[in-house]
């Protein structure tokens, strides 16, 4: 009992709580060894003190709630058979019921529980309809050499006579296979790449194969990655591909989407003229998050220093671009005392960082040619 007290001692000094509990442990260890009552007693006033700290913290719960709700994604991954989506959506409605119908009056601990329940049961429906909403065609077999044609979405330039795309397909050999929703596809050839423009709608004569499952066990895993970006194939291309002499007009967004797709590419081919070498490679992974043209000997530097990761463009690159615009701007009408005791200069530099950083993630590219570790994602 004395080692058990030590460590509940312990553990109320670790995580700071109020002096409540603090109190309660105290009395437990007090009464320790001297009767059962006593001590069912001190067990008593510990869990009552619990409770009101949990009260006293009701406005934290969401955080909690936020720590539930991944729980519940783990969960659906973790299963070894798919649920159907009747399931999924029976938990859900659990859940969402335990939010609106929790009773106020059954205790703080099981009002926290069932914040807790109702949570990780949203987030474990979340992941399931996330799951069903992207769900496209995906190939089971090899094909190929067949004729495709699509639109491309995005190009990631390796080298001048290499190059790997994302295309949209929008028929598939004869037609009678479902095209995927996205093919990645390998370019070799200057012609080719030359060819490789965003938004271009072009045929080509591709070997198609599925998307790669984990080369070892617990390794990582393309297939998965692939089908949450809803590509379905994976191959390469025989010749250059061939525009289309009257493509079919496309969508406002799609246009949009390759404009900011050449903006990207031309950023980038401005940045590696300005900076030559190493560095400007690394500079356009920072900023374009085109990360083609960085060198192997340079990859394997960063991922022996365990710094691989600062290449891939993510919340935290956003966050200190957005940061470091606000400050600059905020600190420059700063100096200008008439604006800036009359004027709201901090919601000026908070608005003009979010559109940068809406900008940054804008240009970054969409990922589908790369995935999230550019020394993982196979050829």
């Amino acid at each position: 009992m004395g080692i058990g007290l030590a460590r509940l001692r312990a553990m109320t000094a670790r995580l700071r709580l109020r002096p409540a509990v603090v109190s309660s442990v105290a009395l437990l260890d007090a009464t320790a060894g001297i009767e059962p009552a006593t001590s069912h007693t001190a067990l008593s006033s510990l869990a009552g003190a619990l409770s009101r700290n949990l009260a006293a913290e009701e406005e934290r719960w969401l955080a909690w709630c936020v720590v539930a709700f991944g729980g519940g994604i783990a969960i659906y991954f973790s299963l070894s058979a798919e649920p159907s989506l009747a399931f999924a959506g029976t938990v859900g409605l659990v859940g969402l019921l335990c939010t609106l119908r929790a009773p106020r009056d059954v205790g703080t601990v099981l009002r926290f529980v069932c914040v807790l329940l109702a949570a990780g049961s949203l987030g474990f429906a979340a992941a399931k309809l996330r799951t069903h909403l992207i769900d496209a065609p995906m190939i089971t077999r090899d094909l190929g050499p067949v004729p495709l044609i699509g639109r491309i979405e995005s190009v990631d330039i390796k080298a001048p006579n290499r190059a790997r795309i994302v295309l949209a397909p929008s028929k598939l050999g004869d037609g009678k296979i479902a095209p995927p929703r996205y093919v990645r596809l390998t370019l070799i050839g200057t012609k080719a790449v030359a060819v490789a423009q965003p938004g271009a709608v072009v045929s080509a004569l591709a070997v198609l194969r599925p998307p790669p499952e984990p080369s070892m066990p617990h390794g990582y895993d393309f297939a998965r990655w692939a089908y949450f970006h809803g590509i379905g194939a994976v191959g390469f291309t025989y010749g250059a591909p061939k525009p289309l002499e009257a493509p079919p007009s496309a969508s406002f967004l799609d246009r949009e989407l390759a404009r900011v797709e050449n903006l990207r590419l031309s950023m980038t081919a401005r940045i590696t003229a300005a900076i030559p070498g190493p560095d400007g490679s690394i500079a356009s992974a920072l900023i374009t998050g085109e990360r083609g043209e960085i060198g192997e000997e340079d990859v394997q530097a960063y991922r022996d220093s365990g710094l691989a990761h600062v290449l891939s463009i993510s919340g935290v690159h956003l966050a200190l671009a957005g940061l470091g615009i606000f400050w600059a701007l905020r600190a420059l009408l700063a100096l200008w005392p008439r604006v800036a005791l009359t004027q709201p200069i901090k919601k000026w530099a908070a608005a003009a960082a979010l559109l940068s950083a809406s900008f940054y993630l804008a240009i970054r590219g969409n990922g589908l040619t790369l995935g999230n570790n550019p020394t993982r994602c196979p050829s």
